[in-house]
């Protein structure tokens, strides 16, 4: 037997130093790899998160563009719209790596089909740069935004003129209260205006393109000025087509039927009702004294001169008028509703002066032309929207208006453009 030496034992030993550092090659390896992946997390994820959100924001412009042309009835520039909103937001189609598609109506979702939608989805392929090491060099980010008309949102006193002076006025001794929002589109310095101390408006709110002038206007809400102008809130409202039957006047009975009348309607006194339904009416109305009733009547007025001769002129005694009011009636909530093919007519323009005992229950809607409003309607214990080119309260009057009525299913469809998914 023989002892080895110390040296001899320490050739003959493993090496574990050695060993170590092998194992420690590996453990930085792996950390290595560790670490890019979780770069690849942060740093590219980071970047697909910040693209993705980008993305929704263009995908939202764009649904938002293409529900405000279904809004205008210009279906044909749904699709340009839309992409036009993209691109503006930074997403060129021209590039191979994004795709954009638009579909009215959409193809999924709850609202699937519904032409009053649109639908905009944006693929686009992202490079990463970290996430390479686990042999992912791009990643597919999609994003989709649904936009549509929805029922409510919009004011319930509109002035669509966008230059005009004084566009929405209310002057004299007169006062305005509206538990709802006014508008005005007019982009002039006094497109809200009341110009005397005895002029008031009370409102929830007001919107103007332009400028509020006047010394007596309280918004709950507030007001707010230097908006863009917003769409006609009835645009969507079809308008009547014939052919219709006469309408006719019965003095036997003292009741006027529903139909066309192209020599327009004329009172001057005595007790009148009108049966409900539809009068289409060329050469004006007039109603200038007696005692008029009628319930769940629309008054679809043609003006194509634009001569004051054939406008609606209420003057006088005792009218208490309803619009109709069943789910499915296409007028429904409508009372008054000047053709939109009647040509553009400022003041003096319809004349609607009410007794203290006048009501006037539903939209009175003339898109084109200027609306007078006089006198002490009892409209307190009604319902009313006023939607004209340009808007006047003149007088000595105390009016009233409020924006639905209890059952918001008997006033008009108004729709306003919202992001549903």
């Amino acid at each position: 037997m023989f002892a080895l030496s110390r040296k001899d034992r320490e050739r003959r030993s493993p090496d574990k130093s050695a060993s170590r550092r092998g194992q420690t090659m590996i453990m930085l390896a792996l950390s290595f790899a560790m670490m890019l992946g979780m770069l690849g997390m942060v740093f590219d994820g980071g970047r697909i998160y910040f693209e993705k959100r980008h993305m929704q924001a263009a995908a939202d412009a764009g649904a938002f563009a293409g529900v405000h042309e279904l809004k205008r009835r210009n279906s044909n520039l749904v699709q340009a719209a839309a992409r036009g909103d993209v691109l503006h937001n930074g997403y060129d189609e021209a590039d191979a790596d994004i795709t954009v598609t638009v579909n009215n109506p959409p193809l999924a979702g709850a609202q699937a089909g519904n032409a009053s939608f649109v639908e905009v989805i944006i693929e686009q392929t992202v490079p990463t740069t970290f996430m390479r090491v686990v042999n992912r060099a791009q990643s597919m980010v999609r994003v989709r935004s649904v936009g549509g008309m929805v029922l409510g949102g919009d004011p319930c006193l509109v002035a669509l003129n966008e230059t005009a002076q004084r566009a929405f006025r209310v002057s004299g001794s007169s006062t305005l209260e509206a538990d709802c929002g006014l508008y005005s589109n007019s982009s002039a310095p006094n497109a809200l205006n009341s110009p005397s101390a005895g002029g008031c408006i009370t409102a929830t709110w007001a919107g103007v393109v332009g400028q509020a002038n006047g010394t007596c206007m309280t918004f709950s809400e507030g007001l707010d000025e230097g908006l863009a102008p917003i769409v006609d809130p009835l645009l969507t409202l079809d308008e009547p087509t014939g052919p219709f039957a006469n309408g006719s006047r019965n003095n036997a009975t003292n009741t006027y039927s529903p139909g066309q009348f192209n020599s327009g309607i004329n009172i001057n006194n005595g007790t009148w009702t009108f049966e409900p339904g539809l009068y289409i009416i060329t050469n004006g109305l007039r109603i200038n004294g007696g005692t008029i009733r009628g319930t769940g009547v629309t008054f679809y007025i043609i003006n194509s001169a634009g001569t004051q001769s054939k406008s609606v002129t209420i003057t006088g005694g005792d009218v208490q008028l309803s619009a109709p009011t069943g789910a499915l009636d296409p007028m429904r909530g409508i009372l008054f509703f000047g053709s939109r093919s009647n040509p553009t007519w400022g003041n003096p323009g319809n004349q609607i002066v009410g007794g203290a005992d006048s009501i006037f229950q539903g939209a009175i809607y003339f898109p084109n032309e200027h609306i007078d409003v006089a006198g002490n309607t009892a409209t307190n214990n009604a319902w009313a929207m006023m939607i004209g080119d340009t808007i006047d309260f003149i007088g000595n009057s105390d009016n009233r208006f409020i924006r639905q009525p209890t059952d918001p299913t008997t006033a008009p469809p108004i729709f306003r453009v919202a992001l549903v998914e």
